[in-house]
């Protein structure tokens, strides 16, 4: 532990090497403990409130759904019109050549940084598959989540995801079909500076 380590509640003239003055050390372990706890419960208040999200502007925590749909997805009659739900994730070069690896796309622009330069490109990008994948991804996860299947598709191509961006998947239902217990789902990507990625939409068949 830092010499000056700092605790807070109590003055610096009351801390010496660490710990507080005529404090054992068992009390000063309970102590960090105890604010540990404090800090987790003010971060699951701040996540309550939404007030951990207050620096990406594309998510509305008010009209999103809570739950691990990963474990239990939503059924036709819980996805109501309105309903969002999101999945973010930072781009890094190992995702990339990983994804190139799979499908077998090691075009210049997502694996070679001369080449990429040579397209005239600001450097390597993402494959724009991997964006798009990652609307998959929001959806089997997210929602509707757990016993979903995925109809169709249509994605448009907005801008380049590079190295290090971190895009995050806005889902919203859209329509609803109460003959075929269908949902529309509208799949919107954003980078880090909330500006748009990709947009399209998806037909999606809940579990029932």
């Amino acid at each position: 532990m830092a010499k000056n380590f700092r605790i807070e509640g109590f003055a610096e003239d009351e801390c010496a090497g660490g710990y507080p003055k005529k404090m054992s050390h068992f009390l000063a372990c309970w102590l960090l403990e105890s604010l540990s706890r404090r800090a987790l419960i003010r971060c699951r208040a701040n996540l309550k409130e939404g007030r951990m999200f207050e620096t990406m502007s594309v998510i509305d925590t008010k009209s999103m759904i809570v739950r691990d749909p990963l474990l239990d997805g939503f059924t036709y009659d819980e996805l109501k019109l309105g309903s969002t739900a999101y999945y973010s994730k930072t781009i890094t070069e190992h995702d990339v050549y990983a994804f190139a690896g799979v499908i077998g796309d090691v075009n210049p622009a997502h694996v070679n940084e001369t080449g990429a330069l040579g397209m005239e490109l600001p450097g390597r990008i993402a494959h724009g598959a991997l964006t798009a994948g990652l609307v998959s991804t929001a959806l089997g996860t997210k929602m509707p989540g757990q016993g979903c299947l995925y109809l169709s598709q249509s994605s448009k191509f907005i801008r380049m995801v590079r190295f290090g961006d971190t895009i995050t998947v806005r889902l919203e239902v859209i329509a609803r079909d109460d003959v075929k217990k269908r949902v529309t789902i509208k799949t919107e990507v954003f980078n880090q500076n909330d500006e748009l990625v990709l947009a399209g939409e998806a037909k999606m068949l809940p579990k029932q």
